[in-house]
Parts: C-alpha cells; sequence; structure tokens
C-alpha cells in the first residue's frame, strides 16, 4: 500500500469516526417527533401494562410533558429528569403495573447499551486497524 493510499484510508476513517461522533451528539427534535414518540409510548406502556382509560390519560401528559423536556439533555440532567418522570409514573400506576414499567425499561436499557457497546467497538477495531496499517507503513 503506498502513502497515498494509506492517507486516503486515514481520511476515511477519520471522517467515519466524526460521522459517527456527530450522529450520537444530541439534537433538538420537532414538536411532531416528540408527540409522535409521546404517542407511541404512552401505546405501549398501554398495552404491556393493561392501564385503564384514566392511567392512559395521565400516563400520556406525564409522556408529553416529559418527552419535551429531556429532549436534548443528556448526561445526569437527564437522568434526573428520568427519575423524575418515574416518579409521576408511580404515582399513577399500581404496584404491580409499576414494577413491570420497571423491568421492561430495565430491558430496554440493556439492549440499547448493548447495541451501543458493538457500535463502540465496530468504530475502534477500525480505528486500530488504521493505526496499524499506519505503522507497518512508516517503518
Amino acid at each position: 500500500m503506498n502513502r497515498m493510499t494509506l492517507k486516503c484510508a486515514l481520511l476515511f476513517f477519520i471522517g467515519t469516526a466524526f460521522c459517527v461522533a456527530a450522529a450520537a451528539q444530541t439534537y433538538k427534535k420537532t414538536k411532531q417527533d416528540l408527540d409522535d414518540w409521546a404517542a407511541k409510548r404512552t401505546e405501549m406502556m398501554t398495552k404491556n401494562l393493561s392501564l385503564n382509560s384514566e392511567q392512559v390519560k395521565k400516563v400520556k401528559e406525564i409522556n408529553l410533558d416529559y418527552a419535551r423536556k429531556m429532549d436534548g439533555v443528556s448526561g445526569s440532567a437527564w437522568t434526573k429528569l428520568d427519575d423524575e418522570r418515574d416518579a409521576e409514573f408511580k404515582k399513577v400506576l399500581t404496584a404491580d403495573q409499576y414494577t413491570k414499567w420497571q423491568g421492561n425499561k430495565k430491558d430496554w436499557l440493556d439492549k440499547l447499551k448493548a447495541t451501543w457497546d458493538k457500535t463502540k467497538k465496530k468504530v475502534g477495531d477500525a480505528a486500530d486497524d488504521v493505526k496499524d496499517k499506519a505503522k507497518e507503513l512508516s517503518n
């Protein structure tokens, strides 16, 4: 592999890493995106937790309120809002429904973390390959 090819490959991987980092940044969603997300979350909770009509109304309000509050927020601020939302759900759900909600939420977060870990590993492996090739060619 000549130096020009190496430079192109290195620029490609740097560009790819930049794109992945940019995609991982939080971004503001439109009001319609937030409304849709809250409606889907409420529908899922209604089905999985067998919510009654009064609970559906309250859960929908909570989901919409916190979708807007949490938009563009990350880290400890997101965790704080998530805890506040859970406290609101606890007031509306029965003890059994709340326990089931917490289990469903944990499963979802575990799947999300696994997906994120796989993505980070793929990007890290590609970057390591480029570094190794660069070392080989510089020697």
